[in-house]
Order: C-alpha cells, then sequence, then structure tokens
C-alpha cells in the first residue's frame, strides 16, 4: 500500500488579512495590562464593542472596524490527508478547549509532567482572555479536522498579531520587527500531527 501524501492547505496571509498588516491609528480606551472584563461583548454598528463591564468601551476608527469586519469573516478551509481542515477566529465557547490544547503542548515541549497541566491552564487562561481584548490587533485561529463523517474535532490554533498594539508584550528572543505580523502559541493536537500532516 502506497504512502500517502501530504495535502497542504493554502494559507494566503496576502488577500483575506492584507487589512490587518496596514498601520492603524485605532485607540483603545482604558487599556491595562490585565484588564478584568467579561469576554462577552456585543458589537454596534457605529464601531464600538461594548464590554459587559459597566463602563468599559473599547472604540475603533473606520479602519479598525473594518479590520474586525475583516476578522470575523476570515475562514479558510480545504481538504487535508484524509479529512477536512477549516480555519477560522476562535469564538467565545471554544477557549476551554483551546486553553487545553496550548496547556498540554506547552508541558510537553516544556518537558515538563503533565501533573503541571491544572497550573499552566490558569495561566493560559489568563494570557489568552487578555488577548481576545485586543481584536482587531490580534487574533486566535483555530483549526477545525474532520475525516470520515465524524463530528469536526479542535485540531490547531495559533495566534497572530498585526501590529505593535497587538504585539505579545514578552515575546521570545529574538524580537520580531515592530508593526509587522507575528504568528506564535501555535499548538497542534498530539494524536492529528503525523497522521494527517497537521
Amino acid at each position: 500500500m502506497a504512502a500517502a501524501v501530504p495535502s497542504f492547505l493554502p494559507l494566503s496571509l496576502d488577500s483575506s488579512l492584507r487589512p490587518m498588516l496596514i498601520s492603524s491609528s485605532s485607540v483603545l480606551i482604558n487599556r491595562s495590562r490585565f484588564p478584568s472584563i467579561s469576554l462577552s461583548s456585543t458589537r454596534s454598528a457605529a464601531g464600538a464593542i461594548e464590554a459587559s463591564t459597566p463602563g468599559r468601551v473599547v472604540f475603533l476608527d473606520d479602519l479598525g472596524l473594518y479590520r474586525l469586519q475583516t476578522i470575523d469573516k476570515y475562514k479558510r478551509e480545504g481538504p487535508l490527508g484524509g479529512g477536512w481542515l477549516e480555519i477560522r477566529p476562535m469564538e467565545d465557547g471554544e477557549i476551554d478547549p483551546i486553553i487545553q490544547l496550548l496547556s498540554e503542548s506547552f508541558i510537553e515541549s516544556m518537558g515538563m509532567p503533565p501533573r503541571y497541566v491544572p497550573l499552566l491552564t490558569f495561566i493560559v487562561r489568563q494570557y489568552v482572555m487578555g488577548r481576545r481584548l485586543l481584536l482587531p490587533h490580534a487574533v486566535m485561529l483555530v483549526g477545525f479536522y474532520r475525516d470520515d463523517g465524524k463530528e469536526p474535532e479542535l485540531a490547531c490554533t495559533a495566534e497572530i498579531s498585526f501590529d505593535s498594539f497587538g504585539a505579545n508584550v514578552a515575546p521570545p528572543t529574538p524580537l520580531p520587527p515592530k508593526d509587522c505580523p507575528y504568528i506564535c502559541n501555535m499548538a497542534v493536537k498530539k494524536d492529528l500531527r503525523s497522521s494527517n500532516g497537521l
């Protein structure tokens, strides 16, 4: 039996995420390093994201609103291995599985025992919740893989920052250039890594 040839999903940042590569003067009001607001929010047509905490509103200029709408509509899908991969921005209801995937991947890459997963999960949760507030300057993308008519399962995730406002406060060295796209915190579910070419 011949070995399966891995297939590749074309993911071009040039076309669909190009608006994020333009520098912006979008302003975030009342920004703090560790904001304590709920992730449930409503988006208004006027370009503001109104958080559920009283008195906290994030305003976006026209370019910021355009970027936010572009991210909301971003979706790439295609065949991969013997199945189908869909990549899109993370939604609020997917935070827990993504945090678990990141925690398990980080524990493995750091060579730590699995018993530290709950501690790392707490730390990763705080980080992911903070990063969610930086839309449209940064986004967490997720990949769902479906094979042989099964239900789609979370397969992978990656974080992309588009400018200095969305940049990671303490990135690993070497430091990325300011106002340039930066991909980090990539994780792929262990049982899908080699068998499907992820």
